[in-house]
């Protein structure tokens, strides 16, 4: 991995949690898809601009804003974002998101 821009590929794999390590200070880009994470906030905090987060059973998105305060674009593809209780709370707080992947996400209003 070199410095200054690594994409982590950690993916299916049933973990329920990441370890910082040696990612902080390089990862941008998080592929923790098809996991068994039930909490946003078991992952590290990281300067990731890009991380998807599909076909994880999320229950909470708590501390997105904080955890990745430069996030850009995120995929919750095949996550139930309706029933994360505040789910869109903590999409709203992430001041430079611009994207939102969420095929069969379940979605059927923004409210």
């Amino acid at each position: 991995v070199g410095l200054g821009g690594a994409h982590v590929v950690a993916k299916d794999g049933s973990r329920t949690s990441l370890a910082a390590g040696h990612l902080e200070g390089m990862a941008v880009s998080l592929d923790f898809s098809e996991n068994a994470l039930e909490r946003v906030d078991a992952l590290p905090a990281l300067w990731l601009r890009n991380i998807s987060l599909g076909s994880n059973p999320l229950t909470s998105l708590d501390g997105l804003a904080d955890l990745f305060p430069r996030l850009l674009c995120i995929d919750l593809s095949f996550v139930d974002i309706p029933s994360i209780v505040g789910g869109w709370g903590g999409l709203a707080a992430c001041p430079r998101l611009r994207s939102l992947v969420a095929e069969g996400a379940g979605v059927s209003t923004f409210e």
